[in-house]
């Protein structure tokens, strides 16, 4: 069984804190994580072709629920 994992991450900045957690934990798992970079629309076809394992992402909320 292979330990490499393949991440797709969109590749705008609050997916990328997401991708590199995602990685972290990973690699303590014990995992050789790889992260790729796509658009969204992009990722998901990765994701179905199989050519990425998983997708890491983030959804931030309005602003107005911090207020």
């Amino acid at each position: 069984m292979s330990k490499q994992i393949v991440i797709g991450v969109t590749n705008l900045s609050s997916h990328h804190v997401t991708g590199s957690l995602v990685d972290q934990v990973l690699t303590e798992l014990g995992f050789d994580a790889e992260r790729v970079y796509s658009t969204h629309e992009t990722n998901f076809k990765k994701l179905k072709s199989g050519e990425v394992d998983m997708l890491a992402s983030t959804w931030l909320p309005s602003n107005s629920l911090f207020a």
